[in-house]
């Protein structure tokens, strides 16, 4: 499941490269480049404890690559949400997943900006195990919570710090959740 994982990436992540999006040069204007995908990619440290799972069980880092699709976008509480679609590769053996769901964000004058989201993962990890370096996720599908901060180092560039908590929101036994944080790069096409 591992080598199909990293299999995934490298498609999403050539799809973005080849779509004629990548290759249409600088947006004229703020309006284009907010229409066309957003990629971001991070580094995370997986499952990590103490935060809103409360245990540690996983280890190593997670690769991320996700795409935000800035259309079609809602206005909503001074800022808009977008939907998004990605992948999370562990650099182990543990949990990966691909996701998809919605982000609302919100973008100071000042380039700070933060987003909130929620969104499905569908996981590669154990549902069930008496391995105690394995979590137990409980279902296939889990809720996906980001939180993100970051800051806009350019209008086609940002960097942020991202948490992101999967649980099955006890719909399912057992539901020991699993917590990340890392930082992330984006840029805008």
């Amino acid at each position: 499941m591992q080598k199909r994982m990293r299999l995934i990436t490298l498609v999403l992540l050539f799809t973005l490269t080849a779509s004629p999006a990548a290759g249409a040069g600088p947006a004229s204007d703020m309006k284009t480049s907010a229409r066309l995908p957003e990629v971001r990619i991070g580094l995370s440290v997986h499952d990590v404890g103490g935060l809103w799972s409360g245990t540690r069980r996983e280890s190593g880092l997670d690769m991320t690559a996700e795409v935000i699709l800035k259309r079609p976008h809602i206005p909503f509480l001074g800022g808009d949400v977008f939907p998004n679609l990605g992948v999370s590769v562990n650099s182990g053996d543990d949990t990966g997943s691909l996701y998809a769901g919605l982000i609302w964000e919100y973008a100071s004058r000042t380039g700070i900006f933060g987003g909130l989201g929620l969104g499905a993962a569908l996981h590669n990890g154990e549902l069930e195990t008496a391995d105690r370096h394995k979590k137990q996720l409980g279902s296939s599908v889990l809720f996906r919570i980001p939180v993100e901060l970051g800051y806009n180092l350019s209008r086609r560039q940002r960097l942020s710090i991202l948490f992101v908590h999967l649980s099955n929101a006890y719909l399912a036994y057992p539901n020991e959740g699993l917590d990340t944080i890392g930082i992330r790069y984006g840029y805008s096409f």
